[in-house]
């Protein structure tokens, strides 16, 4: 599960979270929800690593997301509000985007996104943007 206590982030211009002391509970689905401004975003960014958070703590299966973000991140999967695929991406940048994601880092990221763009047959257009296939929709 999930456990907040005092989670907050202070930036420049202000406090972003004001001190989040949440549960969510192991094995269950849960949702965030909130009006604009709420905090939403800055607390997925800190419980991801992606901000460190100004004070407090939080912890994901019992992992600190302060000292133990490495290990937290190989059990995280992403989920995007819109749209997986990146315009601006090849197919070998976006494997290696979402096997960096999953912990795979240097020669074994690059020889396991080439393997998989070959096994999908996508090979000869691994340097292509994503965003460039459109033009072969019509």
């Amino acid at each position: 599960g999930v456990r907040t206590v005092g989670l907050r982030k202070v930036w420049p211009r202000g406090v972003a979270l004001h001190g989040l002391d949440l549960e969510m509970a192991p094995g269950q689905i849960s949702g965030l929800l909130g009006a604009n401004g709420a905090g939403k975003t800055t607390t997925i960014s800190m419980l991801t690593g992606l901000i460190p958070p100004s004070a407090g703590g939080a912890t994901i299966d019992g992992l600190s997301i302060r000292t133990q973000m490495n290990a937290i991140r190989l059990s995280l999967g992403v989920c995007p509000q819109l749209n997986v695929i990146f315009d601006t991406l090849t197919p070998l940048q976006h494997l290696m985007l979402y096997g960096a994601l999953k912990g795979l880092g240097g020669e074994a990221l690059f020889q396991a996104s080439t393997r998989l763009l070959s096994s999908v047959m996508l090979s000869e257009r691994a340097h292509t943007c994503a965003g460039a296939s459109r033009a072969f929709e019509l």
